[in-house]
């Protein structure tokens, strides 16, 4: 949606038809507003590297709500809980950010994700790739001279290595949450 006037607030139904199943599908609210937004993140894609860690930075222009990050469909940490298994979250009420911090990373938190203060939602997607390793092949090669005798040399060749193929794709827009929901 574009060009959004408050008279867009409201009410909105996203469906997915599903051959041969039930459909799919879940109501949002939709507030337009006049000035800056109650909540917003700096990045909605966020990536990080299996093993490594990423930190999201929420803006909430209410320093008293209550502030959570959820994954879609699963568990939330909120404020001033403490860590949560491998997610925490850290309010700083002067700047009017809450930052979630989610350590060691799997592939498995590949997800989508939100930020939460009061009843304002904020969509994150979080991509987990694999750490990139380097391989190092050995291979014998032979240097000859019509005077000498044939001697082995060796020489080491570097190639990055990723199980993961290069043709993955993610097209990075707005319009695939509202697919999903």
């Amino acid at each position: 949606m574009r060009k959004l006037k408050m008279k867009d607030s409201g009410y909105y139904w996203c469906a997915v038809e599903i051959q041969r199943a039930l459909d799919k599908g879940a109501y949002l609210h939709l507030s337009v507003t006049a000035g800056p937004p109650g909540l917003w993140v700096e990045q909605q894609e966020v990536a990080g590297v299996e093993g490594g860690h990423v930190s999201v930075p929420c803006h909430c222009s209410k320093s008293s709500s209550m502030k959570k990050w959820c994954r879609i469909e699963g568990s939330c940490v909120e404020v001033n809980s403490g860590e949560s298994g491998r997610s925490e979250m850290k309010d700083d009420h002067s700047k009017k950010v809450f930052t979630v911090m989610v350590r060691e990373l799997n592939m498995e938190d590949t997800g989508w994700y939100w930020c939460a203060a009061g009843e304002l939602q904020i969509p994150v997607h979080l991509t987990v790739t694999q750490k990139t390793t380097t391989t190092t092949v050995t291979t014998p090669t032979t240097a000859a001279t019509s005077s000498k005798p044939s001697t082995s040399k060796y020489s080491t060749v570097s190639t990055p290595f990723s199980p993961v193929p290069a043709t993955i794709n993610y097209n990075k827009s707005l319009s695939d949450l509202k697919i999903i929901l």
